[in-house]
């Protein structure tokens, strides 16, 4: 992970006097206008201004100072709760008789049951101090955990990190403190593979997993680009909650964009849209789909409604007019990327040259 602070040169106590001071000094020096487009010194330079951008706003800058201590100094597992001491005792032996006579040698009943009793009492005693053992880590699980909780709604997460930790530690099996870390890996700290490890636990360890530990498991896995473990995940989740409507619109991405099936991505985003109509990312993925299985009339009818009820239809037009370009309407093409170019969707200049202008830049 990049150190913003070592790229400005600056401290991480740093006012944003100073950072903005650091931030024109290094601007002035590695401008790529001043090298000549010199490869490195615009490289240096793009760092330079990544850094500034990341560390002069004061939000940006909360959650970078978290995943910076957060990378450099993962929390460190305490050490579990001593066991009692009691449980070690053991309980003296009785002496062992003395050679006697025929008559004395026998063990009287009296003696057996001293003897019984004794390993009774013993094992008892074992059994009591290992459940009194579990009863004490799982306490401290519970009560570090309702810790880790209230530490997040303050939005201390680094602390609600190490508190979620603490609980896993006294008690290995509690799935509560393992979902959520795993979610605050997921959604604050970008560590998904340590997302997938805790939700993989959670799981492992709740005799009825609900949808929720599949569904965040999944979108985890697919930031990660374990394609095939995310649809796993998100067919149990929709297997369990039929109606949790966003597990539809992970499923069709997947199926859409990582797998190339469109056929079996188109439905999954119907029934998101039966939920949530408005979604512009569900349209234009289902119109997309549409456009690969050569239902072009669906897909312009799609980005016709979308260009309507939107304020910035730019993207819409662009989209309209390569579905007007595959059925070889070059006319209509051409309407909707001037439009899309008047809306500043810069994808559309090369078509419109090609459509309108009759410029053709792979020739050129």
């Amino acid at each position: 992970m990049e150190n913003y602070y070592e790229t400005l040169g600056v401290k991480n106590s740093a006012s944003f006097e100073e950072i903005k001071a650091a931030y024109k000094s290094l601007a002035k020096k590695y401008h790529p206008d001043k090298h000549q487009g010199d490869k490195y010194y615009e490289d240096q330079f793009k760092k330079i201004n990544s850094a500034y951008q990341t560390i002069s706003d004061p939000q940006k800058r909360r959650l970078y100072d978290l995943k910076l201590h957060y990378y450099f100094t993962p929390p460190q597992k305490p050490a579990k709760a001593p066991t009692n001491s009691s449980s070690k005792q053991r309980t003296s032996r009785q002496p062992r008789p003395k050679p006697a006579t025929t008559q004395e040698s026998k063990v009287s009943n009296k003696e057996v049951r001293i003897y019984l009793y004794t390993g009774l009492a013993l094992i008892l005693l074992v059994v009591a101090s290992v459940l009194f053992y579990h009863y004490m880590n799982n306490r401290m699980a519970a009560k570090t955990h309702e810790e880790a909780i209230q530490y997040e709604k303050d939005g201390e997460w680094l602390k609600a990190l190490e508190s979620y930790t603490e609980s896993i530690s006294f008690d290995e099996d509690y799935a509560p403190a393992f979902q959520k870390r795993a979610l605050l890996r997921l959604h604050m700290l970008g560590d998904y593979r340590g997302a997938v490890l805790d939700l993989t636990k959670a799981i492992e360890n709740t005799e009825n997993p609900s949808w929720d530990l599949y569904y965040e498991r999944g979108k985890a896995n697919a930031k990660i680009k374990k394609n095939s473990a995310a649809l796993e995940d998100f067919n149990e989740s929709i297997k369990r909650n039929p109606a949790k409507d966003s597990s539809y619109l992970y499923r069709g991405e997947l199926l859409q964009y990582a797998k190339g099936d469109c056929q079996s991505a188109y439905p999954d985003y119907l029934k998101f849209l039966k939920h949530q109509p408005e979604s512009e990312m569900a349209l234009l993925n289902l119109a997309n789909c549409y456009q690969e299985l050569d239902q072009h009339q669906k897909s312009i009818s799609i980005y016709t409604d979308m260009i309507k009820k939107q304020q910035n239809p730019g993207i819409a037009h662009y989209y309209r007019g390569l579905a007007y370009s595959r059925i070889v309407d070059s006319t209509n093409a051409c309407s909707d990327f001037t439009k899309a170019l008047e809306y500043d969707v810069r994808q559309a200049k090369k078509l419109h040259r090609r459509y309108c202008l009759k410029i053709n830049d792979e020739e050129d």
